[in-house]
């Protein structure tokens, strides 16, 4: 006989002795003890629990083992599931800690005994039931689309909540956070997003009940804008001085707003130039249209005034004569001038003596003595502001041979 065979009749005959051993037993009335283990308990009436101010604890797994006794053939179909077991929660005293509930077996399997129905018992471990109001704290993730301002300004409701549960864990929470994310926006929002309850270290607190659950959050999304600055001035600048340039920094400022399409510039609040000094910066606020928010931007700018100083100077000129004829001679009985010229600084100091001319035109005159007035040109941007002589005379001869 070869292997196989072999291995086949062995397997034959352990499924007949087994099967006899089966009807033997069931023929014979053979019953046995079995531990029925791990079945489920249902509580009831738990919403009494409220009543007294206790809370279930979570995690916990309600279950129990029963022994029964039966025919094996009964015994060894029974589950944990066969059987309906209960414990009302209502119907006795309990306390914080571990109370010792009876169950009650409603239903089991048929053909079988239990035999420690009248001793079971469920422990459940129970807290105090406690609320603590928490105020909303808002977390929000909102991106806007390029040309587009998510507002600070948000709106959420409700602006508290309360945070019940057993004590153990409603006494762990920290704060209740709505956190609210949304991406590519580019008009306002509204979002309903959940509370979470959190720990100190900010890990979330999940076996509390919040109420409400859910938060509405309305987003204001706006249009930006960049525009520049418009410096806006007051009163005069010192008489010594002359203002050259006023630069504002920033020089432009992102804006956001409903309406900004008509917007190129905003105006700062009007600086007194009769405070002016060189070189000093001064701080000006910057005046927003109504609706319009300023981004990234204190709503101030710093601008510099640039400065020249403007000063006065005396001179001494030879006074020329001009457009002298080739056979006259010309003789001027006071030939120097004084002169005396303002300006800026710096062009003040950098002229040169050819810059400035002081003559008497003698063109077409004849011989004799003639007064006439004293011309005298200076640069652009140099001021006379007096000269002396005004006028001189002039002795025109003839050449001798």
């Amino acid at each position: 006989m070869d292997q196989k065979n072999k291995w086949l009749i062995k397997i034959t005959c352990v499924i007949a002795a087994f099967g006899l051993w089966l009807y033997i037993s069931n023929i014979n009335d053979n019953q046995i003890k079995y531990e029925v283990k791990s079945i489920p308990v249902e509580l009831i009436n738990t919403d009494a629990l409220a009543q007294s101010k206790m809370k279930i604890l979570p995690g916990q797994q309600f279950t129990i083992s029963v022994y029964v006794k039966g025919k094996p053939a009964d015994i060894y179909k029974i589950k944990p599931q066969d059987f309906k077991v209960i414990a009302d929660m209502g119907e006795y005293v309990v306390r914080k800690g571990e109370n010792k509930i009876p169950v009650r077996i409603t239903d089991h399997p048929e053909n079988v005994l239990v035999l420690n129905s009248d001793t079971l018992v469920l422990k459940v471990e129970l807290d105090d039931l406690i609320q603590k109001t928490f105020p909303v704290v808002v977390d929000l993730d909102v991106k806007a689309k390029d040309g587009y301002y998510v507002s600070s300004n948000y709106t959420s409701k409700p602006t508290d909540v309360i945070v019940n549960g057993a004590a153990k864990y409603v006494n762990q929470v920290a704060k209740v956070v709505a956190k609210g994310t949304a991406k590519n926006v580019d008009a306002d929002i509204n979002l309903s997003v959940p509370f979470q309850a959190l720990d100190a270290s900010g890990k979330v607190v999940s076996d509390v009940d919040i109420s409400p659950k859910l938060a509405e959050i309305s987003v204001s999304v706006k249009k930006t804008k960049t525009v520049g600055i418009n410096i806006k001035t007051k009163g005069n600048i010192s008489k010594d001085m002359v203002l050259k340039t006023l630069i504002a920094t920033p020089d432009k400022v992102d804006i956001a707003g409903a309406n900004i399409d008509g917007i190129s510039s905003l105006d700062t609040e009007p600086i007194d130039l009769a405070a002016l000094t060189p070189n000093k910066v001064v701080t000006a606020k910057i005046i927003l249209p109504q609706g319009v928010t300023l981004l990234n931007s204190d709503q101030t700018v710093k601008i510099k005034a640039t400065i020249d100083k403007i000063i006065s100077k005396s001179l001494t000129y030879d006074i020329a004569v001009k457009n002298l004829s080739d056979t006259l001679t010309a003789t001027i009985d006071n030939p120097k001038l004084s002169l005396t010229i303002s300006g800026i600084e710096a062009q003040v100091n950098a002229l040169k003596p050819e810059d400035i001319t002081c003559s008497v035109d003698v063109n077409n005159l004849p011989e004799g003595e003639h007064n006439l007035n004293v011309n005298v040109t200076v640069p652009d941007g140099i001021t006379k502001v007096s000269s002396a002589p005004q006028s001189v005379k002039v002795t025109l001869k003839k050449k001798t041979q």
